[in-house]
């Protein structure tokens, strides 16, 4: 059972990617938690980390593929792919291993609901003229990457997250049903 999750910041990926690995039981490994935490031993990623830039994607893939690995044919994985080169390079690690992409969520909520939860966390680069800069160029990239996983045969669900929790845990659940 491989997962994957897509989302804006905002739209609660990692709450649900939590939540979806519990109910499968299976591991939730988010790309940015895994790549903080080697950081803290990895001078090298951790420079890219602390000036902001995007760790290099061959960096991204070693730590990641080797997690993913060792998780075994049953993940729920958010924040990768994020390029193109990278959903290919996902889909044939997957490949070369032969397991299969179950499904992807693709959480969405709009601009304003997303504006409203990335300024209540208070972060200081959660600034609204940041935070639309961030959607935009993530619906650029998205896009593209959606499209890849449509074209390899992916299960794709959108998922509207604006809605309360615990209904959007409750229409998940519902996807769910003969998955595990």
């Amino acid at each position: 059972m491989i997962i994957l999750l897509f989302g804006a910041p905002g739209t609660g990926k990692s709450t649900y990617g939590r939540h979806i690995a519990s109910k499968l039981g299976v591991p939730w490994i988010s790309s940015g938690r895994l790549l903080r935490e080697v950081a803290r031993q990895d001078e090298r990623i951790a420079g890219f980390i602390d000036s902001g830039e995007l760790v290099p994607s061959e960096d991204v893939e070693r730590v990641l593929f080797e997690r993913l690995a060792a998780a075994g044919s049953g993940f729920v994985l958010d924040g990768y792919p994020r390029t193109v080169p990278q959903a290919r390079n996902f889909l044939r690690f997957l490949q070369e291993r032969s397991w299969r992409l179950t499904r992807v969520y693709h959480l969405r909520a709009p601009d304003e609901v997303v504006l409203q939860r990335l300024l209540a966390r208070g972060r200081d680069d959660d600034r609204p003229d940041v935070i639309r800069e961030r959607l935009r160029v993530y619906r650029l990239e998205t896009e593209a990457i959606i499209q890849v996983l449509r074209e390899a045969g992916t299960d794709i669900l959108e998922v509207d997250t604006s809605p309360p929790m615990e209904e959007v845990k409750r229409r998940l659940d519902a996807s769910l049903e003969g998955m595990a």
